[in-house]
């Protein structure tokens, strides 16, 4: 992919935090606008936050090099919320007290509820990195990235047109667990898939080192595909079930362990094929010319002018961030909580990294089961490969 730059990296970044002229950041004097980030770069979820704190830290430098906040450089501040829900609250707290109009994070499904019943009627804004909540309407709170119910309707899609019918889901039983049971409850009882059927539902905690029970009862139920919802090192201890059960049925899960490494590591028991729905934008080349393209030129630009290749992780806060800084480049370095939480509301065809966003939709998310896709992993390649159209389709 050609290298963008610097000069294109302005002309899109314009066009992205929609605000005022261009004014140059004044590095050496200019007070920095600060944009706390509660991120789990410690803990079980470390691999994540430590993805999404890379994230942040190119944006800051895309943005500072582009104008920063109407002349002052922004600084993404990041927090650890250490995988805890108890922490990512305790974070949340000491930033209300210091009345920060908004942050990003926390990037967990047990941390953001345990956050949202705060500042949801009064703020400050909260940008939660995780898909699995769903932010009542009109509220300071918002949500990254296709809401896991959403996902599910992919998945069911690709798996319907493929023939597989009988489905299990093997997962935690912790907050990202019961949000995903709900909607493969709800998702499979769609008259759209009216001719698919559970046939195992198991869990089991994230601290477990086995499931070799679980895999007995769900091979026993002959499923034809598996959903595997589970993250980081639960996921390797599911693999290592999967694969000692004896099974031979294609496999699905969560995005986030599209990691290279992680999965280099679990290469000698790792399922194949191994799926994960996505937001459109994971891979460049996904999306059609558009403002949403745009976007995603800006940030895989972005990345080999810094010398990574970015991951699924790695866009997860990105769109958060761009939209945090168009309000305050809007509103002003003086922003308050509610112009912030304004602008993002009044946003319709904003592009992002994960598609074209409206916000007038009243989900506090922009974006649908439209904007993301189904991968398989090709461990040749030690990338994600999509195998389906937006919505899962064929």
């Amino acid at each position: 992919m050609r290298l963008i730059t610097r000069g294109l990296l302005f002309a899109v970044l314009c066009s992205a935090l929609v605000g005022t002229t261009f004014v140059p950041v004044d590095s050496q004097t200019a007070t920095p606008i600060e944009i706390p980030a509660i991120l789990s770069t410690t803990g079980y979820l470390a691999f994540v936050g430590k993805g999404e704190a890379r994230s942040l830290q190119v944006l800051e430098g895309v943005i500072n090099k582009s104008g920063g906040i109407n002349g002052r450089p922004v600084k993404f501040n990041i927090l650890d919320g250490q995988s805890s829900p108890q922490i990512g609250l305790q974070i949340a707290n000491d930033l209300i007290a210091k009345k920060v109009p908004a942050f990003i994070g926390p990037d967990t499904t047990a941390g953001c509820k345990a956050v949202a019943p705060i500042v949801e009627k009064s703020g400050p804004v909260m940008y939660c990195l995780s898909p699995g909540i769903a932010p009542a309407q009109g509220s300071y709170v918002f949500s990254a990235q296709v809401n896991t119910h959403a996902l599910l309707v992919d998945v069911m899609r690709f798996f319907k047109a493929h023939g597989w019918n009988r489905v299990a889901l093997l997962t935690t039983t912790d907050a990202n667990g019961q949000d995903i049971t709900q909607g493969y409850g709800n998702t499979l009882a769609l008259p759209e898939f009216a001719t698919m059927q559970s046939v195992a539902l198991e869990h089991f905690a994230g601290g477990d080192l086995t499931v070799d029970a679980q895999m007995s009862r769900i091979k026993a139920a002959a499923p034809q595909a598996l959903i595997a919802w589970a993250a980081g090192t639960p996921f390797g201890t599911v693999a290592h079930g999967f694969h000692d059960s004896g099974m031979n049925v294609p496999v699905l899960t969560i995005a986030i362990n599209a990691n290279p490494a992680q999965l280099k590591e679990y290469g000698a028991f790792l399922p194949a094929p191994l799926y994960f729905p996505s937001n459109e934008g994971t891979v460049l080349g996904d999306t059609p010319p558009g403002a949403a393209r745009t976007a995603q030129n800006l940030f895989f630009g972005a990345y080999k002018a810094a010398g990574f290749t970015p991951e699924a992780i790695d866009a997860i806060p990105w769109d958060a961030g761009m939209l945090l800084a168009g309000a305050y480049r809007k509103a002003g370095p003086n922003s308050t909580s509610t112009q912030i939480r304004d602008w993002i509301l009044a946003q319709n065809n904003w592009g992002g990294v994960f598609g074209d966003y409206n916000f007038t939709d009243g989900s506090q998310r922009g974006i649908g089961d439209r904007n993301a896709l189904i991968f398989v992993w090709d461990p040749a390649k030690n990338a994600m490969v999509a195998v389906s159209k937006a919505g899962g389709f064929r």
